[in-house]
């Protein structure tokens, strides 16, 4: 069941901050299961190397649930760093803060529905890191195993 959306900007913005970092954490947990030492690299690049030894070992379900978190990451960015003014009269809006980008409506529907989809991805990253990566390893292990000198 998702977050009940109570009209609040401000309070789903925090939301999705909050749950933003459940999911940094998830990536941490995947680049770990897969042994990557420890860095200061910023998320989406973790993920990425975890992308990469994901296609290695040919398990989609990986890839997919970390290329889902580097998409959510630039959502979240992009609510983050964007500027939200209110209207007398008229919708909420957002100007981003990159250059060429439109100023656009926003919602808290929005923002809730953003901080649910990241809070998604953070379980799916969870079976990712604790089931699909040890057990892709495990494979590949036993097949070298398997095939012998």
């Amino acid at each position: 069941m998702g977050l009940r959306d109570d009209g609040d900007i401000i309070r789903g913005l925090g939301y999705v901050a909050l749950r933003a970092g459940y999911l940094e954490e998830g990536i941490d947990e995947c680049a770990e299961a897969f042994s990557l030492p420890p860095d200061k690299q910023p998320a989406s690049k973790k993920a990425r190397c975890c992308i990469e030894l994901a296609k290695v070992l040919g398990v989609d379900i990986i890839a997919d649930a970390l290329s889902r978190s580097i998409e959510l990451l630039e959502r979240r960015n992009e609510m983050i760093h964007g500027r939200f003014y209110a209207q007398d009269h008229g919708p909420d809006l957002r100007k981003s803060g990159r250059p060429g980008k439109l100023t656009v409506e926003v919602t808290s529907a929005e923002l809730y529905a953003l901080a649910d989809e990241i809070l998604e991805t953070v379980n799916l990253l969870g079976h990712v890191a604790n089931s699909y990566i040890p057990d892709a390893i495990r494979n590949v292990q036993l097949k070298r195993i398997g095939d012998g000198p």
